[in-house]
């Protein structure tokens, strides 16, 4: 033990220090000079003190860990430890991404440099996260994860549905949008149930995908069949404490963002889990609602075929590859055109950082796209690159053709394809990209892959949510009002409404002033709920 300390502590100094002469570099090459002062000393501060350090005022909203580990001096600097390199790590591209917007004119000699130095930071604090975490992480996610699948099965499965003492909670298809778009909508109603100490009940009688239903491609999500008089008690419009056996959960949209049962869960994840998953994984929240997603879709036999077949047609199995979704069609007028080039640029930058490494992802990529022109001609500009995809599931994928049980199919084919990949490029925009995002956490639950993206637009969201609290990690005191910047106290609350990958994120403060902030200075804040019973 007396070794591994030293090794720890010796490891988390080569990373301040990398750090530090990453930020002295760039201001000797003048990049810096308007905003050393504000970041160096700052930044680096906060990367050697625990987050809740005595005395620190506590973020907004932010988890108290009561769980019980190791309370020595040297437990708590590894605890606080983990979870500074965790902030780290997943914001070193955001300050590349800072730099390079602070100034245009950047020498190609200048440009490799940074991307050198950025690549080995990066690698370094991965490894050191694994050195630090490793087996531990391995077996807390494994147990927490293990431990959410066996309390849903018990709900789902194992209840007398006849018993009054068990409590229902029905949910419908009937939302009118994309197959995404319903599963979220499903998902939603998974998560309140499951709150709730309620067994969920599926109408899918009338879905658009399927007249068959909900089973003719996955397994029932529960055994009990939709009732013959459903109650018109509706989630929402009750209190969360309801004693009524049946409720209806509505469309998440139709709750105002103030409703009790829409900020106390959405998003949140159950106190009693929080502290093992926080510690451990860079995304706690999509890592609980993928357990939802995933029992959601658990393939029957005949979805079981077809997805082997696929695996073995584009000799996917075994290969690393890279998962690429590229949305048009119905997605021109809600989010901006994106070239495959555009993705292309993430792919290529992930390739060769990873390259050599244990992290290595080969030239293969699973394209998944509405448009059959991406697959038929854009990729024709990458011939260093393989491309698995189907101009046919393109086709069918196209808006007139979604709604037929052999596009459903297809559809589900690209989702579970991209969600096994190693890396995923696509836009958050799209409900599809984030379903992969979701499905790729439960495929891989008992580890981080929270960093495992890389989205051309919105940062991830579920749906509807409530509005998620962040916070400022580091204070940004000095703000250039003509970039139209705002200033932030550390710790000062933030309602952040997008990522721009630019370096900036855009929100409002506390005090109600909107604009922009560096991403690498704010940290989303995770509420936790009590489960019901």
């Amino acid at each position: 033990m007396r070794r591994r300390k030293c090794r720890l502590s010796a490891k988390h100094l080569l990373v301040v220090t990398t750090f530090g002469w990453f930020i002295t570099f760039m201001v000797l090459i003048n990049q810096l000079t308007p905003i050393r002062d504000n970041y160096t000393s700052e930044r680096l501060a906060v990367l050697t003190e625990p987050l809740n350090a005595p005395g620190k005022e506590t973020p907004p909203n932010a988890i108290n860990d009561n769980t019980p580990g190791d309370e020595t001096p040297s437990g708590k600097l590894r605890d606080a430890t983990m979870r500074n390199l965790l902030f780290l790590r997943d914001n070193i591209m955001e300050v590349q991404y800072f730099l390079s917007n602070r100034r245009k004119d950047w020498r190609e000699s200048e440009k490799r440099t940074m991307q050198e130095l950025v690549n080995h930071l990066w690698l370094e604090t991965y490894q050191i996260l694994q050195d630090i975490t490793g087996s531990q992480c391995h077996q807390n996610l494994k147990q927490t994860s293990d431990a959410i699948v066996a309390a849903i099965n018990e709900i789902q499965q194992e209840r007398d549905c006849n018993d009054s003492r068990n409590k229902l909670a029905l949910c419908d298809l009937m939302k009118p949008c994309g197959f995404g778009c319903q599963l979220h909508h499903l998902n939603w109603c998974f998560i309140m149930s499951f709150a709730l100490n309620r067994t969920l009940v599926l109408d899918d009688r009338t879905w658009s995908y399927d007249p068959r239903g909900w089973s003719d491609n996955f397994l029932p999500i529960s055994k009990c069949p939709y009732p013959k008089s459903p109650s018109n008690a509706t989630l929402g419009r009750l209190n969360v404490d309801q004693s009524e056996r049946v409720i209806t959960i509505p469309i998440v949209d139709m709750l105002g963002s103030a409703e009790i049962v829409k900020s106390r869960f959405l998003p949140s994840i159950p106190t009693k889990w929080a502290g093992k998953i926080s510690q451990c994984h860079s995304a706690p929240i999509t890592w609980y609602a993928s357990h939802f997603i995933a029992y959601s879709m658990r393939p029957n036999g005949k979805l079981s075929d077809h997805l082997k077949k696929v695996e073995v047609s584009h000799n996917l199995n075994g290969t690393k590859y890279f998962g690429v979704h590229v949305r048009r069609s119905d997605k021109k007028s809600e989010a901006r055109y994106h070239d495959l080039s555009e993705y292309m640029q993430y792919v290529d930058n992930i390739q060769k950082k990873f390259k050599n490494t244990s992290l290595h992802i080969d030239k293969q990529i699973y394209l998944a796209t509405d448009e059959p022109r991406v697959l038929r001609e854009e990729t024709l500009d990458f011939p260093d690159y393989k491309f698995h995809g189907d101009e046919s599931v393109a086709t069918h994928a196209t808006p007139g053709k979604r709604t037929s049980n052999g596009s459903l199919i297809e559809l589900l084919t690209d989702i579970i394809s991209m969600s096994k990949s190693q890396y995923l490029v696509c836009t958050f925009s799209s409900q599809v990209c984030r379903v992969s995002y979701e499905l790729m956490h439960f495929e891989r639950r008992t580890e981080d892959v929270g960093w495992r993206y890389q989205s051309l637009d919105d940062f991830y969201y579920y749906g509807g949510q409530a509005d998620r609290r962040w916070y400022a990690e580091v204070a940004h005191l000095d703000p250039d009002q003509q970039l139209g910047e705002m200033s932030a106290k550390r710790n000062e609350a933030l309602d952040i409404k997008g990522n721009h990958w630019d370096g900036f994120s855009k929100g409002t403060n506390s005090r109600r002033q909107t604009g922009l902030i560096p991403s690498f200075k704010i940290r989303p804040s995770l509420s936790t709920f009590d489960l019901g019973r």
